[in-house]
């Protein structure tokens, strides 16, 4: 039987095998994510930016100081020891994020709020 004509025989790499490796997670197998995803990640954040940006054309390079201060000492406060996470809502509250209602609100997830720079240095908005 002459095999010069036949296909090589396939490696392992090409088709994944569950049963010895298991399931890949699913990160893992979508790739490349949405652009929007990525926006509305950030929305958070270049919001506040706007904000401190806004501030300080407005009231001077003080206003978005005080703010950036305010929130750095909001977000320090937590509940006592096994009272359960914290709700931040001294934080929610100068955000002026407690006025809608979401859906970490009523599905007891929390807001991700431990993700935004507070600090001047950080956020490159005061400096200018």
């Amino acid at each position: 039987m002459d095999m010069s004509n036949s296909l090589p025989p396939l490696s392992n790499d090409c088709f994944p095998n569950q049963l010895m490796h298991g399931e890949r997670p699913a990160q893992e197998s979508v790739g490349m994510r949405h652009p929007v995803e990525a926006m509305q990640k950030k929305s958070l954040i270049n919001s506040e930016a706007r904000t401190l940006e806004s501030a300080s054309v407005m009231f001077g390079m003080n206003m978005p100081s005080r703010m950036i201060m305010e929130r750095n000492l909001l977000s320090t406060f937590h509940r006592l020891p096994g009272a359960g996470p914290s709700s931040l809502l001294g934080l929610e509250t100068v955000m002026g994020m407690d006025d809608t209602i979401e859906a970490a609100d009523y599905m007891n997830r929390t807001m991700g709020l431990t993700g935004l720079p507070f600090n001047a240095a950080a956020s490159g908005v005061v400096e200018h």
